[in-house]
């Protein structure tokens, strides 16, 4: 089993709908059930751990409010033998 750091920049101030308070991120393979993780408003990475080895992820990252999420930012990142893989 291996894992990814997902890396995010903050939402530009002109483009949050009101104070995000976090960020929801949802992942999954062809072969795996969809996951989510859900980390701080101050958070701008997260490490998605117990992933196989040789996979592609689809990984999509939303800000939120108290109203709700934001988009989605969509990415497909994969695992390799050496460990980490990195988005």
């Amino acid at each position: 089993m291996t894992g990814i750091t997902v890396r995010w920049r903050p939402v530009p101030l002109g483009y949050r709908g009101g104070i995000i308070t976090g960020y929801r991120i949802t992942y999954n393979s062809s072969n795996s059930t969809l996951r989510q993780r859900n980390v701080s408003r101050d958070a701008l990475y997260v490490t998605l751990t117990s992933l196989t080895k040789f996979t592609f992820y689809d990984v999509y990252v939303q800000a939120h409010t108290i109203k709700g999420n934001g988009p989605a930012h969509y990415m497909k990142t994969a695992t390799d033998m050496g460990g980490e893989g990195m988005t």
